[in-house]
């Protein structure tokens, strides 16, 4: 969990350096799924991503925010938490990430960090995840960071890297991708230095 909150910090930390425009709207996904299970449907679960609106418009609102992606992997990662609302039983890690991930695609906001995504996925959630952010990517405008290993399942996805100088300023990097956005990547154990 500490580690979790690092990276969080160094992220928001950057978006200061970079001068964000404020209020800084963004989802966060952690790496961790708290619990490993729970006994709440995946569609309630799809719903917590619908802000600012009552509960009891949430389903016609979440409905809204589908029928506008025109991204097949999100329609066929809704298809699969539709499998797991009809099984009714309690959610695996593999599925709860999946839905974190899902919500945090679906989510409205300037910037999505994802926190090793690909943590407690299965096989198939992850190549599924992978065409999914692919395709979210490069029909929006969001930037997508993305902490993790340097050569993870995302490296073909970004065009720059963020890393954490030995005096705590942050640099941008190449990396390997035509793609626009950034990924963002931190030294092993690097500490936290507020960025004035």
């Amino acid at each position: 969990m500490g580690q979790g909150r690092s990276q969080l910090k160094n992220f928001l930390y950057f978006l200061n350096s970079i001068g964000a425009k404020r209020p800084i709207k963004f989802s966060y996904v952690e790496a961790q799924v708290v619990g490993g299970r729970c006994p709440r449907g995946a569609r309630e679960i799809l719903m917590e991503c619908v802000d600012n609106v009552p509960w009891e418009d949430k389903e016609l609102a979440l409905k809204r925010i589908l029928e506008g992606h025109s991204n097949p992997a999100v329609h066929r990662l809704l298809e699969r938490t539709n499998e797991w609302a009809l099984a009714q039983g309690p959610l695996n890690a593999s599925q709860l990430k999946l839905l974190g991930l899902l919500k945090g695609l679906l989510r409205p906001a300037d910037y999505l960090f994802l926190e090793r995504p690909e943590q407690d996925l299965e096989v198939a959630d992850l190549e599924l995840f992978s065409s999914a952010l692919e395709g979210h990517i490069r029909s929006t405008s969001q930037v997508v960071f993305i902490s993790g290993q340097e050569d993870g399942p995302w490296a073909s996805l970004f065009s720059k890297r963020v890393e954490r100088g030995p005096t705590m300023e942050f640099k941008l990097c190449p990396a390997s991708s035509e793609v626009g956005h950034l990924r963002f990547q931190l030294p092993p154990g690097a500490p936290v230095k507020k960025i004035a």
